[in-house]
């Protein structure tokens, strides 16, 4: 039998973890499949909510919009930046439980949470956490450092900088144990759509359908009943319930500032 020369890719030849940077992912921002090693991809993407209800009306056409550049459906992307994003799945086995929080002399009866998250290698992550108590004080608010390569600081509506970061050393075993110091499974938390943050922080356990049973979320609670329940941003609904007008540019670039509009929307709601 003739022998001949066999030539086999050398990312055959490493191990499993290397191999992870040859998977292709679906970019949720623009679509686009990449390779998780790819550095310098060109992502061009509205960073904004399509908003179905709010139309361009013009003589023949009437098209939904989005709410980031306020152009219709068809437009070219707002936004750029030189690399993909994707979502990764979360292991819930490393996430922790309140009920194993017990309630101390510096656990707060009612909070408001928020946090700030960006995109790295292995998805989202959480950078910043600020929490606020009934009485509007801020008794919480640090940044975090993130386990993985930063692809997007999402600065757009974060504020965050590489800067920012600078000199963190906060890791999120370390602000689990401070939120312990303040919330305990008896603590009502009160938060805008905080399914994000929650997966995002690790801290709700959801093996054996364990959860925070004490959670009230505002964008259900003023959820917009006339598009059959479709949840409206933080921002209007602060202008709906208090009749204040917010600079959005200012508001998205304020943590506590969000996490205080949450706890004042409910007050009319508490009297």
């Amino acid at each position: 039998m003739k022998s001949e020369n066999i030539l086999i890719p050398r990312f055959h030849l490493q191990s499993y973890d290397s191999l992870r940077l040859y998977n292709k992912y679906t970019c949720f921002r623009c679509g686009a499949r990449f390779l998780s090693s790819e550095t310098n991809s060109e992502c061009r993407f509205h960073p904004g909510r399509y908003d179905r209800h709010s139309c361009m009306i013009s003589i023949k056409l009437v098209l939904p919009m989005y709410d980031c550049c306020n152009k219709a459906v068809t437009a070219p992307p707002c936004c750029f930046n030189n690399m993909h994003v994707y979502e990764k799945g979360f292991d819930i086995s490393k996430f922790v439980n309140t009920s194993s929080w017990p309630k101390t002399p510096t656990t707060e009866s009612i909070v408001s949470i928020d946090c700030e998250m960006c995109l790295t290698d292995e998805g989202r992550a959480v950078v910043r956490v600020s929490v606020v108590n009934c009485k509007l004080m801020t008794i919480y608010d640090t940044y975090v450092k993130p386990t993985s390569r930063v692809r997007d600081y999402n600065t757009l509506y974060t504020g965050i900088t590489e800067k920012d970061l600078i000199g963190c050393t906060k890791t999120l075993t370390d602000i689990h144990r401070d939120l312990s110091k303040i919330i305990s499974a008896e603590t009502i938390l009160i938060c805008h759509s905080p399914e994000h943050d929650f997966l995002a922080l690790k801290v709700f356990s959801i093996v054996s359908k364990i959860v925070h049973l004490k959670v009230v979320s505002t964008s259900l609670v003023f959820s917009d009943n006339i598009f059959r329940g479709r949840r409206l941003r933080l921002r209007v609904v602060v202008e709906n319930v208090l009749r204040k007008k917010i600079q959005r540019e200012h508001f998205m670039n304020s943590q506590v500032l969000e996490v205080i509009a949450a706890l004042k929307t409910l007050y009319p709601v508490w009297n």
